[in-house]
């Protein structure tokens, strides 16, 4: 089986994501035609052994974070993107005794409880710009009084603002693992 040497230090990384995909209409049954025009696909990728870890193909209009609630597993850092940024998904995940890093949007509003400190390889500091790390509160009533980290950096144009229980890992690592995903 295949590892990724990289990450197998990190523990068992799962990269998610969900994609619509058009069905071949030609191909489906004629009685099928107008219930299947389309379908979801929610892919769970082990990012660690480089194999697909689960999947389920469901409805267009399925719903991606109801997906991965059904394919939740204990033990497994998942790496979402922004399309899955709930606070009660956040918290979900850490019920079933999982970690997460997931994309926030950019408008999430947080207090600092701490400033964490930055230590990235030089190779990426030229890449890499604006690099923050700090454990925060959000003043979201789903998410009152829970700290979390909150790892900001800016990549060309795009800032990206990454919430992650993960407090055991440096700022490059939580980078990295949502690079992963790209």
């Amino acid at each position: 089986m295949p590892q990724n040497p990289e990450l197998a230090l990190l523990g068992t990384i799962y990269l998610v994501d969900g994609s619509y995909f058009p069905t071949l209409h030609h191909v489906l049954w004629e009685s099928c035609k107008d219930v299947a025009r389309s379908v979801k696909l929610h892919f769970i990728f082990d990012a660690t052994r480089m194999v697909p870890a689960s999947f389920i193909i469901d409805a267009a209009t399925s719903s991606e974070r109801g997906a991965l609630l059904a394919q939740l597993q204990k033990g497994v850092t998942y790496v979402l993107d922004r399309g899955y940024m709930e606070f009660t998904l956040f918290l979900d995940i850490l019920k079933a005794q999982s970690s997460v890093v997931m994309r926030a949007y950019r408008n999430l509003i947080v207090e600092t409880v701490e400033e964490l400190p930055v230590t990235l390889p030089d190779a990426v500091t030229a890449c890499w710009t604006t690099v923050r790390d700090r454990l925060v509160t959000s003043p979201h009533p789903d998410m009152e009084g829970v700290v979390f980290r909150l790892v900001e950096c800016t990549i060309g144009q795009t800032i990206y603002r990454l919430m992650t229980d993960r407090t055991d890992i440096s700022t490059f690592q939580v980078i990295l693992l949502y690079a992963y995903r790209w």
